[in-house]
């Protein structure tokens, strides 16, 4: 089993890696110690795992050389090639969700509508919905607003902002989730049955709130700073456009990015 979690999850690795996706080696290291664990707890979760991250490679270069989103970039912290923290950030709920289903389980023992699985399930339908909502809300050509004031205006990019079209993403890209994750229960189970339909509708409402309370948080307390060569904010702590000027930290914890 172990043998095979490793043959399915190279040749994905290695073209994330051709295609810019993971950086090399940390990033690349992480995604296999990911995607063979996800794999062992069960391949309906490992199949998630591949929705979640085919989907948000895509859309990390969706109209990537548009100027609503070249704009929202030079503020957020964000970026298309992932490395080992960001490769964790998004997988790290998934991979304690499938430890603990191998401990409680055992190797791919179909348990399609246990909690434990309903747990990664959400863990990735959040990290979705908030991929979906940065890449594809950051190209709104109306101005954001931020989530405690849906009345005033932020800068594209800013952790706590709010459009209709990104909002519209994050629960599309919870949707998608849940809806590959049905999916596959019917083909595993051969039936559909109410759980299925239940399980859509918690996987779609638990990554749809997770996102929310990312945007939330990074509203409150995400680090921000400020660039003094160009006059703005920004979550860089190394403003790039700005010849890699350092940035001076102005609120948030310092400990807490993107």
């Amino acid at each position: 089993m172990i043998f095979l979690s490793v043959l399915v999850n190279l040749p994905i690795g290695i073209v994330a890696y051709q295609k810019n996706s993971l950086r090399y080696p940390d990033g690349f290291i992480a995604a296999a110690v990911t995607g063979i664990l996800v794999f062992l707890a069960h391949p309906i979760l490992w199949a998630l795992l591949l929705s979640f991250f085919a989907s948000s490679s895509y859309l990390s270069s969706y109209k990537e050389n548009t100027s609503e989103k070249s704009t929202a970039m030079l503020y957020a912290d964000k970026g298309g090639q992932r490395d080992s923290l960001q490769v964790f950030a998004n997988g790290g709920t998934a991979i304690i969700g499938s430890i603990m289903v191998l401990y409680k389980i055992g190797f791919a023992e179909s348990k399609y509508f246990s909690p434990l699985f309903l747990f990664v399930a959400v863990s990735f339908a959040s990290s979705a919905a908030d991929t979906w909502a940065t890449e594809i809300g950051t190209t709104s050509k109306s101005d954001p607003r931020w989530i405690f004031n849906l009345k005033k205006s932020v800068p594209k990019g800013t952790s706590g902002a709010v459009t209709i079209l990104g909002t519209t993403a994050t629960a599309l890209g919870a949707l998608f989730i849940a809806i590959v994750y049905g999916f596959f229960a019917i083909i595993g189970t051969q039936e559909i049955t109410s759980d299925v339909g239940l399980f859509i509708i918690l996987i779609s409402i638990g990554g749809t709130l997770g996102s929310l309370i990312d945007t939330i948080l990074g509203a409150s307390y995400q680090s921000v700073y400020y660039c003094p060569e160009c006059n703005k904010k920004t979550e860089k702590r190394m403003h790039k456009h700005s010849e890699n000027v350092l940035t001076d930290h102005i609120s948030g914890f310092k400990w807490l990015n993107n």
